[in-house]
């Protein structure tokens, strides 16, 4: 049952004589009795004895129907005042009944509108005809919801109160939304924070995939590397890269592993379809399967149709890995390479200063069992170089939506093998950071640089 809490002018004794055109009081039910016959809970107070925050606050009533005129209006202000100031009352619509002399109270309930204003008549809203109304319109101001100035029927009080309820509850509805939805949001945030730490650990677990490095990039070293890692490095060779995972997790991965007790490199990059969680995770099979693939397998060819059974049998969804795996004799620096569904290798060979592609390639792994895997033979000759990379490099995008393109990185790539810079991998890393103007990788992306010193 709605609970009204009406607050009614103070009891003054009226002696002022009743004019022949008003209506009889005696026959209009009083405003309490008529509150109690629509079904209202009802607790009656003067207004000189206006309830203080706590007890309004404790009794909760859903609308306050203040009975006021315009001599005791100030105690009503600063009222209303605390009303609004308070979390707790705010937003309790008060309703404003307003008259112009105590005689007006005998007209609420009438049904003779002779003494109204006609709504129709084009009279202009002068401040003289206002000026009945500055007392409420001022208690508008200071908190309270609506007014009604008598003469009033009680059916046209009823609708205001019923309105200004409704309106509270609506409010009232929303704001439990609204907190539902804050409640929501806290925990997703709370959630999301789990995440992000246990993708941070994630990622930490596999950025310890890539092989260890000899030279790392230190902020405090001007001379050395930005972002290139170099990973071996001897006095015939030395093996480089660069990791970007465009998200906590990467689906990239690249590996330089002695072989032969010391006398073999083997050097490998693959990229797994799609990046992320899943991605992360078959990188770590990747590379498990590639080290007993090695133990197992010399020639690049079988190493790679060894790794792409194993995982066909342990990768059971659709993803697919496609890479390059390299074998490299340190003494004779005979290069051996085999593909599985990746981007051609870069050679540069410095004695004719061209560059060609490494093309033996074949189908990506964890596709299809026992599938042949081709190779390629060179030898590596001083100042010769090769150049690994992911489809995240050539298929990069600026905003205007123009891909950067094996056209692009193989002009680039011309440019800085005449140079000879110290760190080319950070130089490609520049080159492509100018292309894209900040537009945010859509792709993990990964390079590998063998040079022959």
């Amino acid at each position: 049952m709605t609970f009204l809490l009406y607050l009614d002018r103070p009891t003054v004794e009226d002696t002022a004589q009743p004019s022949s055109t008003a209506p009889v009081s005696v026959k209009t039910p009083t405003l309490a009795e008529s509150l109690l016959d629509e079904g209202f809970r009802l607790k009656q107070v003067s207004v000189d004895e206006l309830p203080d925050m706590l007890t309004l606050a404790m009794e909760a009533p859903d609308i306050i129907v203040l009975n006021v005129d315009q001599p005791s209006c100030q105690p009503v202000y600063d009222w209303l005042d605390q009303l609004s100031w308070q979390p707790e009352t705010s937003h309790t619509p008060v309703l404003l009944i307003g008259h112009s002399s105590h005689d007006d109270m005998d007209t609420i309930g009438s049904t003779d509108r002779t003494d109204r204003t006609d709504c129709t008549a084009q009279t202009p809203l002068t401040d003289e005809a206002l000026q009945p109304h500055y007392y409420l319109i001022e208690g508008v101001e200071r908190g309270a919801s609506d007014y009604i100035r008598a003469p009033f029927h009680i059916a046209e009080l009823l609708c205001k109160v019923k309105a200004l309820i409704r309106s509270r509850q609506a409010v009232e509805k929303a704001r439990s939304v609204v907190s539902q939805v804050h409640e929501a949001a806290d925990e997703l945030v709370s959630r999301n924070l789990a995440v992000e730490k246990e993708l941070y650990m994630a990622r930490q677990l596999q950025q310890s995939l890539l092989p260890p490095a000899v030279l790392k990039p230190d902020e405090n070293n001007p001379d050395g590397p930005l972002m290139t890692h170099v990973h071996f490095e001897n006095d015939k060779l030395r093996v480089s890269g660069v990791y970007l995972p465009c998200d906590a997790l990467g689906g990239d991965l690249y590996d330089i592993m002695k072989l032969d007790g010391g006398k073999a490199l083997g050097v490998s990059i693959a990229d797994v379809s799609g990046h992320g969680l899943k991605a992360g995770f078959i990188t770590a099979i990747y590379k498990s399967s590639l080290y007993r693939s090695t133990g197992i397998k010399t020639e690049p060819g079988d190493v790679l149709a060894h790794l792409n059974n194993e995982l066909c049998e342990l990768v059971k969804t659709s993803d697919y890995v496609t890479g390059l795996y390299m074998h490299i004799d340190l003494d004779t620096l005979k290069l051996k390479c085999s593909g599985a569904g990746h981007p051609y290798p870069f050679y540069y060979k410095a004695a004719d200063n061209c560059i060609t592609r490494l093309e033996e390639n074949a189908t990506p792994l964890s596709w299809v069992p026992d599938m042949p895997y081709p190779q390629d033979e060179i030898q590596l000759e001083p100042g010769d170089k090769v150049y690994m990379f992911t489809d995240g490099v050539t298929e990069l995008n600026n905003f205007s939506g123009d891909m950067f393109g094996e056209a692009r990185l193989k002009a680039r790539l011309a440019e800085l093998f005449d140079e000879n810079p110290p760190f080319l991998n950070d130089q490609i890393i520049t080159t492509l950071s100018d292309f894209t103007e900040g537009a945010p990788l859509a792709d993990d992306m990964s390079m590998v640089l063998i040079e022959v010193l």
